[in-house]
């Protein structure tokens, strides 16, 4: 599992710093969708649960989102979205 640490500044958003053995970010960026029926890049399953997983209060939306993801493309859920 990815080691995420969150570097607060003074009114502005979080900085995430992404490190893993398991995930490279740059391939995160690797992904690939369509909306609308047009093709897009997007991140990957993966890295989209990660960076759901910390740097600022998930609300509903985010535990439905993330329960989508892992429905959809089998994404382990990370902490806080394993929790039943």
């Amino acid at each position: 599992m990815a080691t995420l640490s969150r570097t607060a500044t003074k009114g502005r958003l979080p900085f995430v710093a992404m490190t893993a053995s398991d995930v490279d970010p740059a391939d995160g960026f690797a992904g690939q969708g369509s909306v609308a029926g047009r093709d897009v890049k997007c991140l990957t399953p993966g890295v989209q649960m990660l960076c759901h997983s910390t740097g600022y209060r998930q609300g509903e939306t985010d535990f439905h989102d993330m329960r989508l993801l892992n429905a959809r493309f089998g994404t382990p859920l990370a902490p806080p979205f394993d929790a039943s």
